[in-house]
């Protein structure tokens, strides 16, 4: 499960790193509709984070406390709003970005952890999820302004961030991590704290973890003729089709594991599963850094990676890839030292 974690982080630095703004298609977010690789590395982080709630709640001899819960979340929150003032300092409110990725992980994680707490079974979770998707699904039909919400920016998921989100958006009329496609991110934790738990009380664990996978990705391809496959909106197919690539990935790491466990690879994907936080974290202020301008008026990003681009002589795509490697490399370096020392977060 850490090296999952470990998986999952490490695919977000790499897609948050690329030096060119005009990356591999895969590692670069689809536009509107559609679906890369990087669009799948935030909910399999939120997959697993199901999974790991279930597994701390299974091992802890007492429900864990509901305000524990809240102020973890509290926590993630706070530490996702000062990172995104780190990154754009402002005093003017109309120009925080409220919403963000760890924003996004607490309330997710305070919403799903609280629920399974109070229920130990499979069956709440599964009924939980299964009720946020529909009712995301029949939300997004809701026409606002004569164009309903898998347009960009319109229907009741554009008037939601535009009128209720406070601050700005991160795209024009909208937030990837806005108000409505929060009901479809509880669900993917959800959906992991259910396999989890079936799994736990399958005796053919690995099977039920196999067809868990199977059928969600079967069941979010079915449903992308009515709803698309879209990251920005995290419709409900979206949130099937990687919760079912999580499945699968879990699945076949509990399957490979007591023969790969031990490699150094192994132990240092689990190594930094165990410091997403702090990696993150990490991560988001080299960004911070990056962001800054320099007196000719580009940014020290853009004028890194051209130097970088021109040194190795390669295509654009492959010197992008590079820089986040190279880049990633050195946050991983940083974040292994703060481990040494004890210097992690841990919300």
């Amino acid at each position: 499960m850490d090296a999952l974690r470990g998986l999952a982080i490490l695919g977000m630095v790499l897609v948050n790193l690329q030096g060119s703004s005009h990356p591999y298609a895969l590692l670069d977010h689809a536009e509107w509709h559609g679906f890369t690789v990087a669009d799948l590395v935030f909910p399999l982080f939120l997959f697993t984070a199901g999974l790991s709630v279930a597994l701390v709640q299974e091992r802890a001899q007492q429900p864990v406390s509901l305000r524990r819960i809240v102020r973890r979340g509290i926590v993630l929150i706070a530490i996702g709003l000062a990172i995104g003032w780190v990154i754009q300092p402002t005093l003017d409110p109309a120009h925080i970005r409220v919403a963000g990725v760890l924003q996004r992980i607490g309330l997710v994680y305070m919403v799903g952890a609280a629920l399974a707490s109070r229920w130990r079974g499979a069956g709440t979770p599964a009924v939980a999820a299964a009720f946020l998707l529909a009712v995301h699904a029949v939300l997004l039909a809701i026409p606002l302004g004569g164009a309903d919400s898998l347009t960009m920016a319109g229907g009741l998921n554009g008037w939601l961030d535009q009128h209720l989100l406070p601050g700005k958006t991160y795209r024009a009329g909208y937030d990837p991590e806005g108000i409505l496609s929060t009901l479809s991110a509880i669900a993917s934790m959800m959906l992991g704290v259910t396999l989890y738990r079936l799994a736990q009380r399958s005796a053919a664990p690995t099977r039920t973890i196999a067809l868990g996978a199977v059928l969600l990705i079967a069941t979010g391809l079915a449903a992308t003729p009515w709803l698309p496959l879209n990251k920005n909106l995290w419709t409900p197919s979206f949130a099937l089709l990687t919760a079912g690539i999580g499945a699968a990935l879990w699945g076949g790491l509990r399957l490979l594991w007591p023969r790969i466990g031990a490699a150094r690879l192994a132990v240092s994907l689990a190594r930094i599963g165990t410091v997403a936080l702090t990696l993150y974290v990490v991560h988001m202020l080299m960004i911070a850094v990056l962001v800054r301008h320099l007196p000719d008026g580009t940014t020290l990003w853009h004028a890194s990676f051209a130097l970088f681009h021109r040194a190795i002589a390669l295509p654009e795509g492959v010197a992008s890839v590079a820089y986040a490697l190279l880049l990633g490399g050195l946050a991983i370096a940083l974040t292994d030292a703060l481990r040494r020392r004890g210097w992690v977060l841990r919300a």
